[in-house]
């Protein structure tokens, strides 16, 4: 990794990891309080689009100039992916695992300074718990992300997440 994409992200850990405790928690809490009434995959899309704002959302980022759902796995657990990518380089997003958690939501920020190269830092409850490094590869039919999820406490955990073209 590049000395600048190192200085990059050691500035964004230190600007979003504070502002990122409320929209965690607002997040985490607002997702809680709605998810009998809908469906875990609305109440996500609902929240990255904007339309359904949690309190306390972001709202220093750019606008998103794109937007992707991907399936995908966390070692052995199913785990559904939305991504945001803003023009500035930035990457934010929600991912859940549909099958354990009771839908809790864990917020996602990071960078994507360099074509087919994700890093991604995972906030819970408001606290950096992992660090996500993915590559990109295609296929004929799917766009793969591929990685590593390293959380703060040492364990490591094999990442891939896909979607059509």
């Amino acid at each position: 990794m590049s000395h600048r994409l190192f200085s990059l992200l050691a500035a964004l850990a230190t600007v979003a990891a504070p502002s990122l405790r409320a929209d965690d928690e607002a997040f985490s809490r607002g997702f809680s309080e709605e998810l009998g009434r809908q469906t875990a995959r609305a109440l996500v899309d609902a929240f990255l689009n904007g339309s359904r704002r949690m309190p306390g959302a972001p709202a220093s980022l750019p606008p998103a100039t794109t937007s992707a759902v991907y399936e995908g796995n966390v070692g052995r657990l199913p785990a559904s992916f939305t991504l945001r990518w803003h023009g500035d380089d930035s990457v934010s997003g929600v991912y859940l695992y549909p099958t354990r958690d009771s839908g809790k939501g864990y917020a996602l920020r990071g960078l994507n300074t360099r074509a087919g190269e994700l890093f991604l830092e995972e906030f819970t409850r408001g606290e950096l718990t992992a660090r996500i490094y993915l590559f990109k590869r295609l296929t004929d039919s799917r766009i793969v992300w591929e990685g590593q999820m390293q959380n703060t406490d040492g364990r490591r955990f094999p990442v891939t997440l896909s979607r059509p073209r």
